[in-house]
């Protein structure tokens, strides 16, 4: 009777190699799809008066060894406080502060989106949202 150990051994190998394998293709593509991060796709402002000029920031950061680059997309009710037609490229292990300004035009709850588009291929397109609750001024008509 043979012995299976010699076959045993060369399955165990196998499976050792497609494991080291599969293991090496998803560190790469973590370390090079998983690029960009965002501190907050959301921020909520709070109460804010109506007609006034506001601004947030969202933090992109790059922990990997190569750049991102961004560009903005489709805005509605926020708009690019610099770069606003520019690629953005942040290079590896930095951040950015990106600014939106925006600017409720009536009382009441107030939205705005802006979609940046990233060279990312497992996130080409990240939502911004901006939310607040927009009051009226005492010193403006509210029919603007």
């Amino acid at each position: 009777m043979k012995s299976s150990l010699p076959r045993l051994i060369l399955v165990l190998s196998l499976l050792a190699v497609v494991g080291l394998y599969f293991l090496t293709v998803n560190l790469e593509n973590a370390t090079e799809d998983n690029r960009l991060q965002v501190s907050q796709s959301q921020i909520d402002v709070g109460t804010i008066p109506v007609h006034e000029v506001n601004e947030s920031v969202f933090l992109f950061r790059n922990p990997s060894s190569q750049p991102v680059r961004l560009k903005a997309g489709f805005a509605n009710h926020l708009w690019l406080k610099q770069n606003s037609g520019e690629e953005i490229q942040i290079p590896a292990g930095e951040e950015y502060a990106l600014v939106v300004s925006y600017r409720p035009r009536a009382a009441g709850p107030f939205a705005g989106t802006l979609v940046m588009y990233t060279d990312d291929r497992t996130q080409p397109e990240l939502m911004l949202k901006v939310t607040a609750i927009a009051v009226a001024d005492p010193g403006h008509s509210t029919s603007e």
